[in-house]
């Protein structure tokens, strides 16, 4: 993809998803057991803004709910269920600065089996340069660093590439990303 395809979408690869939706819905140090589905990523969904609403009395009701800190406002839109390598690794694309939220498949404490939670916090990607100009001081330093890494890794003659960046490793990167930026579906609530 050239730099002009990129100037409105971020590609994302997650390296392990049962672990980032560890961090991402219990970052505890009691650990939490992961289930031994080949899918933990139900979905990926972008929270949406309230539609000419000033306050909570203005807002769409199907769209409101209340939990222990009071009323949210919660309008999503999925984008897509992207399909897990078997390694755990995924890339997807989607619009860049869109903020998305995870549905993982997780027993959280308290629970005895996996099931369906939303993250609570969204996320956003922004789209980045592809490629490095060489008037660019700062990328010409990113450049010369991996290519001293890639000089290194020749000299130890390392068997697996991730023993620099264990992101080379994954499975995923060696396929297309599943591209999430054009979808668009029906709005969800609550």
């Amino acid at each position: 993809m050239n730099d002009d395809a990129h100037k409105s979408v971020a590609e994302i690869t997650f390296l392990d998803v049962g672990l980032s939706s560890s961090l991402i819905f219990q970052n505890t140090r009691t650990g939490r057991v992961l289930p031994g589905l080949p899918q933990a990523l139900l979905g990926v969904w972008e929270s949406l803004p309230p539609t000419g609403a000033t306050s909570f009395a203005d807002a769409d009701p199907q769209f409101v709910t209340s939990d222990d800190f009071g009323k949210v406002y919660v309008r999503r839109r999925a984008l897509g269920m992207p399909s897990v390598e078997t390694d755990g690794s995924v890339g997807i694309r989607i619009r860049g600065g869109a903020p998305i939220t995870l549905e993982v498949l997780a027993a959280l404490a308290g629970e005895t089996v996996p099931t369906s939670h939303m993250q609570r916090e969204e996320m956003q990607f922004y789209p980045a340069r592809s490629r490095a100009k060489a008037s660019d001081a700062t990328s010409s330093t990113a450049c010369a660093a991996a290519a001293t890494a890639r000089s290194a890794a020749k000299r130890t003659r390392s068997p697996s590439p991730g023993h620099l960046d264990p992101s080379l490793d994954v499975k995923a990167r060696g396929k297309e990303v599943q591209d999430f930026s054009q979808t668009v579906t029906g709005d969800v609530g609550p």
